[in-house]
């Protein structure tokens, strides 16, 4: 399924004009919370911060949430983390499909947050660069968390002055604690493989689901640029 990029000709229109893109970006550090958030985080360079764009929208994956509710449907209460979970769409899209689950939204971004428990009271929103700490889940939602914008507009043949490789491994490894055997991850739009990011890419089954375009920017473990294509996004934790 191809993802939408609802601004990307508004975007190009303004790289058009001289000077208007750093007034804006100034106007937007000033006026809205979240872009202000963000250039505090990124100013105190942050060691936790991965991808810096906060944009997301509803449905934004719906035939990944489809596959996973579809795994989970049996599950009395299944426990649901949305990890870097923006404005909490992806969290309302699962509780649309699973309203029996426990879903909790992490994310670094405190402004993201504040949106978030404004469009849903009755959420579980915390601001958090990390899982819960002492809590594990059945299924874990990681998508379009380890990518950087200047990655996909540079395409360099390594990350990392842009996205070191051992920073991503380590939050992932962070993910893989707090999912319990058996469990399942999606992961999708993004700049690693899975067998960049897990320490035991064996103990990951994939999900027969194939999602098209196929992601083609990606990066190994030692984080230079790989020629390979992923097109699968949901994985089972072997028990």
């Amino acid at each position: 399924m191809p993802i939408r990029q609802p601004a990307s000709l508004l975007r190009r229109i303004i790289a058009l004009v001289p000077g208007l893109q750093p007034l804006l970006r100034s106007l937007r550090h000033r006026l809205d919370p979240r872009a202000r958030e963000l250039h505090r985080l990124r100013t105190e360079g942050h060691p936790d911060l991965l991808q810096p764009s906060p944009d997301s929208w509803d449905e934004r994956y719906p035939e990944l949430f489809d596959a996973l509710a579809q795994m989970l449907a049996e599950h009395p209460a299944p426990r649901i983390l949305s990890f870097g979970c923006s404005t909490g769409e992806e969290v309302r899209a699962m509780r649309r499909r699973l309203p029996h689950a426990r879903i909790i939204g992490v994310d670094i971004n405190a402004g993201n947050i504040d949106r978030a428990r404004k469009s849903d009271p009755e959420g579980d929103y915390r601001v958090a660069s990390r899982p819960p700490e002492g809590e594990r889940f059945d299924a874990i939602l990681a998508l379009a968390i380890f990518r950087h914008a200047r990655l996909k507009a540079e395409e360099p043949l390594e990350s990392g002055d842009i996205l070191p490789p051992e920073r991503v491994r380590r939050l992932f490894a962070l993910l893989d604690s707090a999912l319990v055997p058996g469990g399942h991850l999606a992961l999708w739009n993004h700049h690693f493989p899975l067998q960049a990011l897990a320490r035991e890419p064996g103990r990951w089954r994939a999900h027969p689901l194939r999602l098209d375009p196929p992601m083609s920017l990606l990066y190994g473990a030692d984080g230079i640029r790989i020629d390979e294509r992923e097109d699968r996004a949901l994985f089972q934790k072997r028990d």
